[in-house]
Parts: structure tokens; C-alpha cells; sequence
């Protein structure tokens, strides 16, 4: 019980901190921010006139998605 008072504590002080010193397009692991709002924000930034014609994969292969 004593380990689940200290970690609110820890969260009330520093998740102030953290969340203005965050990067804006950050989604894991925030209060207020899910799959869904990082998956709306890539759709927004892949919907512009100038947005990348390529985009690499994230993983361990070197393989490219499809052209947008």
C-alpha cells in the first residue's frame, strides 16, 4: 500500500513537469492521448499537398510501405 502511495505522489509532482516539457507529437504512454490520436495526427500530416511520397518501415527490415 505504501509503494502505491509514493508512486501517486511521484506522479502528482513530476506529470506536470512532464507533460510541458513533452514532445507534441508524443502518444505512448500519456494521460489523454491514444492510438486513435496518433493514428488522426499521421493522417493529417500525410494528407497535406506536401507530405512525404515514401515512408520507411519502423521495422527490423528495410522495407518501404506503399507510395501515398
Amino acid at each position: 500500500m505504501k509503494d502505491r502511495a509514493m508512486q501517486a505522489l511521484y506522479l502528482m509532482a513530476l506529470e506536470p513537469i512532464t507533460e510541458t516539457n513533452a514532445d507534441g507529437n508524443s502518444y505512448g504512454f500519456r494521460r489523454g492521448r491514444s492510438t486513435a490520436d496518433a493514428i488522426d495526427a499521421l493522417h493529417r500530416l500525410l494528407s497535406k499537398g506536401d507530405s512525404p511520397q515514401w515512408m520507411l518501415s519502423p521495422m527490423p527490415r528495410w522495407t518501404a510501405w506503399k507510395s501515398w
